[in-house]
């Protein structure tokens, strides 16, 4: 009875007679059906779409997003779409289909070669539009890129930021700008509304007007982000989402409980899977020239080594292997433990970056400004100083990544190579980085890492502070 039904269903779509309510019976089945899918596919009209692809308007931007704008509201033509994306040949059907059909196929062509007329304004949601280091972006069909440029248009992906240096810029085209920096993936898509997924890492949002009841929605794993129009930067990562607004008003949900905050320029919050945290709204500090790192908690590339802790298994081993009593290792603990000045290091990593970039593979520990503390802005004069150790003397870089005020990431530094070794503790002049002097005063700080190709190094950062005039 079904497959009579769909045939009596497909004949009175394809005489342009078919019900909004035959339509949604349509879809209902059709849907999860390859066959039925691709039936409605091959009947699909090219003598009318090859009429529209002769209209005068054919190489307009007006007529494309026109087009778009029509057949994105029907929920059938998803459903045609998505069943032209499974794949199968395409044949000149026997008989006419309404205009809204047609032109879903006509979206569904695009890389096919089927029509020749397309634009990339069609497809395109946002521009790539400025790059800095390693990127990498991967289509919503698979393609990756990379090496992707400036001026490349994307058409809903996924874009990366591989490195803490590192930096993009998507441009929508209603001029709004989303920027990742550091380690951060988003996935991008647009269709009555933007939509942003921040999967890990941090970026920067300058968002402009937004259409009423259709703000820019940012999913993070742990909340839900209406921005309209603002200016904020936002960091996640599995179990936590930090907001920090400048401008304007966004506007807060926290995915583990529902609950939701207005947080207005100059606040900041917190949201978490615990749903025993306070979700605050606190009004963020201002800009500051000093900064002492919390080590541990601002890490986001590396090891974290825990010194007691790392010290009780070394005795409980020497216990279990007769090399020394129980007695004996309760008093070697409790005499490390009162000398102990520090409670562990960010032992760094290892970060493979593409090929022909300036960096192959070095050890890294990378540490993010928190956005949960006063911005850090560089100051004439300010300096540096590092704690930490080497197993062996080795050659130590050490990296910023920068950004405008309260806005996006837009630079690096990096200093001369120092050489340490043991325990060291440095002061490193702003002076002594190489990029220009004039690029790096009054920028905020984001990120900060220290870096050797010397693995043996095994190095380990103690401690960072930043220290202004």
């Amino acid at each position: 009875m079904s497959d009579e039904r769909f045939q009596d269903l497909m004949g009175s779509l394809l005489d342009g007679e078919i019900s909004p309510d035959e339509i949604t019976e349509l879809v209902r089945l059709s849907k999860g059906d390859p066959a039925r899918l691709r039936e409605i596919q091959e009947q699909l009209e090219t003598s009318e779409m090859i009429a529209l692809a002769e209209d005068e308007l054919r190489d307009s931007a007006l007529f494309v997003s026109a087009l778009q704008g029509r057949i994105l509201e029907d929920p059938f033509v998803s459903e045609v779409r998505a069943g032209i994306r499974r794949g199968g040949s395409l044949r000149r059907p026997r008989r006419l289909l309404p205009w809204g059909v047609a032109a879903a196929a006509l979206l569904g062509f695009v890389g096919t070669g089927g029509l020749l007329w397309q634009t990339t304004a069609e497809a395109t949601v946002a521009e790539l539009t400025e790059v800095s280091g390693p990127i990498q972006w991967t289509g919503d069909g698979g393609q990756v890129d990379t090496a992707p440029t400036g001026g490349r248009r994307l058409s809903g992906g996924t874009l990366e930021s591989l490195a803490p240096d590192a930096w993009a810029t998507v441009r929508f085209p209603d001029k709004t700008a989303v920027t990742i920096s550091g380690q951060s993936t988003i996935t991008i898509s647009a269709d009555r509304q933007k939509i942003v997924h921040l999967r890990r890492g941090s970026l920067s949002a300058d968002v402009t007007p937004q259409p009423a009841g259709r703000p820019l929605v940012m999913v993070t794993p742990t909340a839900e982000l209406r921005l309209g129009s603002t200016r904020c930067r936002v960091s996640a990562d599995a179990s936590r989402t930090t907001l920090a607004v400048s401008d304007g008003r966004v506007r807060v949900e926290r995915l583990s409980d529902g609950r939701t905050v207005d947080v207005p320029a100059a606040h900041r919050t917190v949201a978490s899977l615990d749903v025993e945290d306070d979700l605050r709204v606190v009004e963020r500090d201002e800009a500051t020239h000093f900064w002492r790192a919390d080590v541990e908690e601002e890490a986001t590339h590396g090891e974290w080594i825990d010194y007691l802790t790392a010290y009780r298994r070394r005795l409980a081993r020497s216990v279990e292997t007769g090399r020394m009593t129980r007695d004996q290792a309760g008093r070697e603990f409790e005499a490390y433990a009162s000398r102990l000045e520090d409670e562990g290091g960010l032992r760094a990593a290892p970060r493979r970056v593409r090929p022909d970039s300036e960096w192959d593979v070095r050890y890294m520990a990378v540490l993010d400004v928190s956005l949960e503390q006063a911005p850090v802005v560089l100051a004439e004069g300010g300096s540096f100083r590092v704690r930490g150790r080497v197993k062996q003397p080795a050659d130590l870089v050490i990296g910023l990544g920068l950004g405008e005020l309260g806005g996006r990431a837009s630079g690096r530094d990096l200093s001369r190579q120092i050489r340490v070794e043991d325990e060291f503790d440095i002061v490193v002049q702003l002076a002594d980085f190489r990029g220009s002097e004039g690029s790096r005063w009054g920028k905020e700080l984001f990120t900060w890492f220290g870096m050797t190709d010397e693995r043996e190094a095994e190095l380990e950062i103690i401690g960072v502070e930043f220290l202004g005039r």
